[in-house]
């Protein structure tokens, strides 16, 4: 660390709360109030800060001092009132998870990166998890936020019932902003009492195509599953098809058994879903993202399976998100190209936020908004400064 930042930042926090054992420095504060006063006095010593949860997004190598919410991991409250769980940011998913399920709730938190993602990074990258089909994204179950913004100050938005939420609505404003416009330090999200039954089903279908014909079927009333994905170890082979139904238990039977009827005629066969599904490498290094619309998602991957064999995909409808392994990056400008033809947006490749920060998911409109608020918010660039080097 510089003498500057030791200065800085060492009349913040105690030596137990500032890590200099990797490569650059790590400050670790332990709740919102210390998050505000090393942003305050980063704006004013014009030292650049990059906020790190879980790793999942690993930060680049910058000048910049890492901030690190590992310490702050407090699930304030599980509200079954309410109907509201109050978590710190840097509270894993799966511990999120773990602390609704001891008091009969359950929540949104259920992505693939469940034990390695917090509910800040989630909430500020944008990743939804197997169940957002019907229970909408994390972003629809957020009610309320406090973060830290780039000079110091504490931002409260949204509320604990939809009813007293007034003015601007930070939440969507801020949701999968990955951070360049503040620190998100606490969250107040929407639990759900648990389901009295649940059936995960996951069946496997001889082509990819056969398997569109029965994704599509899925989201269609009235046989709506709860969740839903599907995912293809390589394009050319079969597909598996997970789909799960909650409810009580004498209704859930009826549901599974209509589904594995559609899947049963279309020569569809059980299928283990934690060998299957476990096949697609979810944390690969290569990992593309591609943003589509949600009705065009069919219709993507399908062009994906005419123009090349061996792509691994998983889809996740809701989130309007398709994760790609390319057997050879030369095909990646076609997929850009048709991604944008649909309405969706570049496909997010390996080291593309290092490199070009958030260029790569937004269109130039959206970037034009996004630079005017950074100007606005955080006129220095101090905040995770390597996201939008355009400023």
């Amino acid at each position: 660390m510089s003498d500057t930042s030791v200065r800085v930042f060492g009349s913040v926090l105690d030596s137990n709360s500032i890590d200099e054992s990797g490569d650059r420095p790590r400050l670790l504060p332990e709740n919102i109030e210390q998050c505000a006063e090393i942003l305050t006095a980063a704006t004013k010593d014009s030292i650049p800060v990059s906020v790190e949860g879980a790793g999942s997004y690993p930060v680049p190598e910058t000048d910049a001092v890492a901030l690190s919410t590992e310490k702050m991991t407090s699930v304030r409250e599980v509200n079954g009132e309410d109907f509201l769980m109050v978590a710190e940011a840097g509270v894993s998913l799966a511990q999120a998870a773990e602390k609704a399920d001891s008091e009969g709730f359950d929540t949104v938190f259920d992505t693939r990166f469940a034990s390695d993602a917090t509910v800040g990074g989630a909430f500020m990258s944008g990743p939804y998890g197997l169940s957002a089909y019907r229970r909408r994204t994390l972003t629809d179950s957020v009610m309320g936020l406090k973060c830290v913004a780039a000079d110091g100050s504490i931002i409260s938005g949204g509320g604990r019932t939809l009813k007293n939420v007034t003015g601007y609505e930070l939440p969507r404003m801020l949701a999968g902003s990955c951070g360049i416009f503040a620190l998100v330090a606490e969250v107040t999200v929407r639990i759900r009492p648990k389901a009295e039954a649940r059936k995960i089903l996951c069946r496997q279908f001889p082509s990819l195509k056969v398997a569109l014909a029965v994704f599509d079927m899925l989201r269609s009333k009235p046989l709506i599953p709860d969740f839903l994905e599907l995912s293809c170890v390589s394009t050319g082979s079969s597909a598996v098809i997970t789909a799960g139904f909650e409810g009580f238990e004498g209704g859930l039977g009826e549901k599974a058994d209509d589904f594995s009827a559609i899947a049963r005629d279309r020569g569809g066969k059980e299928a283990d879903d934690t060998a299957e599904l476990q096949t697609f490498p979810v944390k690969n290094e290569n990992l593309v993202t591609v943003k589509v619309p949600c009705a065009a998602i069919s219709v993507f991957i399908e062009y994906l399976d005419s123009i090349s064999q061996g792509i691994s995909l998983l889809a996740h409808p809701m989130e309007s998100s398709v994760h790609l392994i390319l057997p050879d990056e030369a095909i990646l400008p076609e997929i850009e190209r048709y991604a944008l033809a649909v309405g969706g947006k570049r496909p997010l490749v390996p080291g593309s936020m290092r490199c070009t920060g958030v260029k790569k998911m937004m269109s130039e409109a959206e970037m034009k908004i996004a630079l005017e608020l950074k100007r606005e918010l955080d006129p220095k660039n101090i905040l995770n400064p390597h996201l939008l080097p355009e400023l």
